[in-house]
């Protein structure tokens, strides 16, 4: 985490501070889900000590959907995408081995291979087919008008008492 905050979101902070022409020392708001490691006392210590302009919001538990749409709509799709990729890979593979014995007691020559060399190299295509399924403008702007719906209407429901 802290290098993900070093290297990643300080220097884009950094940047939409100067872009909208604000202090270096504007209080930004980061929110985050309420993993346990988002939540330590090291971790609040560490960021209050090193970057006291970040002030932690966490995402109650159960609205991730409400408060991230990405996480929901977005990588979701991609995780699936490339979790379908790969199992196709591996399915793939099995079938073209079992196709290729000679005994059907033979269960050696089911045996996949999981080098790094292969995973590497099959892992770029799983990535590919994700990109493009998440690629695409329509289901982009469609995540995002759902998620404000969404959101709309929990707020909605939590401002009157519901």
């Amino acid at each position: 985490m802290h290098s993900y905050v070093n290297n990643i979101l300080v220097p884009y902070l950094d940047n939409a501070r100067s872009e909208l022409h604000l202090p270096p020392d504007q209080l930004a708001i980061w929110q985050i889900d309420a993993w346990s490691v988002h939540r330590s006392v090291e971790f609040r210590k560490w960021m209050k000590r090193y970057h006291p302009t970040i002030q932690l919001e966490y995402v109650p538990g159960g609205c991730t959907g409400l408060w991230q749409a990405c996480d929901v709509g977005i990588q979701r799709l991609l995780k699936h995408e490339i979790r379908r990729s790969s199992r196709a890979d591996i399915i793939e593979e099995a079938v073209a081995r079992i196709g290729a014995t000679d005994s059907e007691d033979d269960v050696s020559a089911i045996i996949l291979d999981k080098s790094v060399k292969v995973v590497r190299d099959r892992s770029v295509g799983w990535l590919v087919r994700g990109y493009n399924a998440i690629n695409k403008k329509d289901f982009v702007l469609s995540v995002s008008f759902l998620s404000s719906l969404s959101l709309h209407d929990h707020i909605d429901s939590v401002m009157i008492g519901i």
